[in-house]
């Protein structure tokens, strides 16, 4: 999980409360496009009367590639192969 503040840069690692996110079997069978976009929630901090300050906590997947892609070269199995040769078009009965 990756921390992006998008907030105050005046708050500090003591003024943040952390969260410990699970996903439940059928939240892992949600629409994987949704996650890779982010799902959004909207949170309000209680703390007494009047206004209330809020905040809006965003998960997005980020998929990162595990194994650099590697090449496959030609199969060797078919190395005895010439190229199609142009056949006749299709006829129009």
């Amino acid at each position: 999980l990756t921390w992006i503040r998008t907030g105050s840069p005046k708050c500090s690692p003591s003024d943040l409360d952390y969260l410990k996110i699970s996903f439940t079997e059928k939240g892992k069978q949600e629409n994987i496009l949704k996650w890779v976009n982010g799902m959004s929630w909207g949170m309000v901090y209680y703390g007494g009367s009047g206004k209330q300050p809020g905040s809006i906590l965003t998960i997005r997947l980020k998929i990162n590639q595990l194994e650099p892609p590697m090449a496959i070269g030609p199969n060797t199995v078919l190395t005895g192969q010439r190229p199609p040769t142009q056949g006749p078009g299709p006829s129009s009965n």
